[in-house]
């Protein structure tokens, strides 16, 4: 079993080799089957991020929650020693610079608690399907926001990022997610 540290490095490497059509076509598979979701469907606030080029393209994700009214927030982290983040509503007057890891995030903006957000969509670069458990970029911000997170939680998932156990260390702090959105559909983490 590799140290999540040795785990994610080879997991961006893969994730960096997807070809680009592949990419895109199992972007639009995906994102029928969230559209397609209760969850979605029902959810008026969505929480998510802002991707970088090796993970799941959510500009389009973006898109569609405009045209049809839901609320987008993105995180904004703050106070760097403890690695906490908050959700701040995008719009049109939104500023965006990069932050952590070269992620654009919003300068300016309302800031919305977290049980005001219906549904958040998690990244990270690898999800084990069983119980949810996931493996993100390493600076812990999106475990320590979600372990009093009480909203839905669902990743979008390419196969290359799917694994039916871990291959790397699980920590008490580590926060399932609730569904696995990919390619297969969705798949639903045991409690």
């Amino acid at each position: 079993m590799l140290s999540k540290r040795d785990f994610r490095q080879r997991q961006i490497r893969a994730l960096e080799k997807i070809n680009q059509t592949v990419k895109q076509k199992e972007e639009k598979i995906i994102s029928k089957y969230l559209f397609n979701s209760n969850e979605w469907v029902q959810s008026k606030v969505v929480g998510i991020t802002l991707s970088q080029v090796h993970e799941f393209s959510t500009d389009a994700l973006i898109q569609e929650a405009k045209k049809i009214n839901k609320t987008i927030v993105i995180p904004r982290t703050y106070n760097d020693d403890e690695r906490t983040m908050e959700f701040v509503r995008l719009d049109a007057d939104t500023i965006l610079e990069p932050k952590v890891f070269g992620i654009l995030e919003p300068t300016n903006g309302i800031v919305y608690e977290s049980d005001q957000i219906d549904l958040m969509l998690v990244p990270g670069v690898a999800f084990e399907s069983r119980d949810g458990f996931r493996v993100g970029f390493g600076a812990g911000y999106y475990d320590r926001y979600l372990a009093n997170f009480k909203g839905i939680t669902m990743a979008l998932a390419f196969e290359e990022q799917l694994f039916k156990l871990p291959e790397w260390k699980v920590n008490d702090f580590d926060v399932p997610i609730k569904i696995i959105c990919s390619t297969g559909g969705l798949q639903y983490a045991t409690d």
